[in-house]
């Protein structure tokens, strides 16, 4: 049997699979963690929005309504 060379051989071999797997999980884990900060930040921002009064939805309603 012939040993393989470059990455694919590099990756056939066990030292070569864990490292894989560990840089896998570890972009994974980066990816999840950039993911929740977004959700975050986008919930903060709506939180800071005012929402508008009634009287003004009701002026809105009664603009547009047919």
């Amino acid at each position: 049997m012939a040993i393989q060379s470059g990455l694919l051989g590099s990756l056939l071999t066990t030292t070569g699979g864990i490292i894989a797997l560990c840089s896998t999980i570890i972009i994974f884990v980066l990816y999840i963690i950039v993911f929740a900060i977004a959700i975050y930040c986008e919930r903060r921002d709506r939180r800071d929005e005012k929402a508008p009064d009634g009287e003004e939805i009701q002026e809105f309603v009664d603009k547009f309504n047919l």
